[in-house]
């Protein structure tokens, strides 16, 4: 029974003593390499890297020649986005169409909120959906320019927990 392995970049590098060759079947998403690799534990130099373009499931075969005999082993790898997420530290919601919300901006984000805090420690905002960000108003009025702090709790599909708290400058 093959093993099942997961990848969280789009990078796969696999290792061997053997002569390198690779090739890839976008249809079937299968990668093919001649060599014995770290699925069966056997680890050396050089490498081959395989650039995969999309995430999902790929089949993984690896082949070892010798001895008038060719010896492999599969995997199903799944490649999935890496948790990523950017926040900006500040913004200018003036009406010019130009950086008018705040929040951050990411990828494979599992469970996200934001909390917004004014400087006596007021909540102004808050978000659990990160379309939603936040427009420089509080209770329908355009705040003024200030530095405000953020609280941003997120998880990743694939990894573990993300917690920043940080200050947020309004310019308008």
């Amino acid at each position: 029974m093959p093993m099942k392995s997961t990848i969280v970049s789009a990078a796969l590098t696999l290792r061997s003593h053997e002569h390198l060759e690779k090739s890839t079947d976008s249809v079937s998403k299968t990668l093919k390499i001649a060599l014995v690799v770290f699925l069966i534990g056997f680890i050396a130099s050089p490498s081959v890297a395989q650039e995969l373009s999309n995430t999902g499931k790929y089949r993984v075969t690896a082949y070892k020649k010798g001895n008038n005999t060719v010896y492999s082993t599969s995997n199903q790898v799944d490649v999935l986005e890496k948790f990523t997420l950017y926040i900006p530290n500040a913004f200018t919601p003036n009406g010019d169409g130009l950086n008018e919300t705040f929040g951050p901006v990411g990828n494979a984000v599992n469970k996200f909120s934001m909390l917004i805090f004014n400087r006596w420690g007021q909540m102004i905002f808050e978000s659990e959906d990160m379309n939603h960000q936040w427009d420089g108003t509080y209770k329908g009025e355009k705040v003024q320019t200030d530095t405000y702090v953020y609280k941003i709790f997120a998880t990743g599909e694939e990894s573990g927990s993300f917690q920043k708290t940080g200050k947020i400058t309004v310019i308008i």
